[in-house]
């Protein structure tokens, strides 16, 4: 779920995963584990700076929604 929010939110800027990685600062093997289920989650600081690179709140990077 992760991934895909990630993937969604890329597509949205135009952006490639590499794209975004590159952004971040982080290697791009980290989110595309994400994809392949090889990892299930990452740290926190990584997810911080996914949301800074898409300039998106954690919530939003997440996929948490006010209901």
């Amino acid at each position: 779920m992760l991934y895909n929010n990630i993937q969604k939110l890329a597509k949205q800027r135009n952006m490639t995963i590499y794209q975004v990685a590159k952004k971040a600062g982080i290697s791009k093997a980290i989110i595309y584990c994400l994809g392949t289920g090889s990892r299930k989650s990452m740290d926190l600081m990584t997810a911080v700076k996914i949301a800074d690179a898409l300039d998106v709140s954690l919530d939003e990077l997440v996929g948490r929604t006010n209901k």
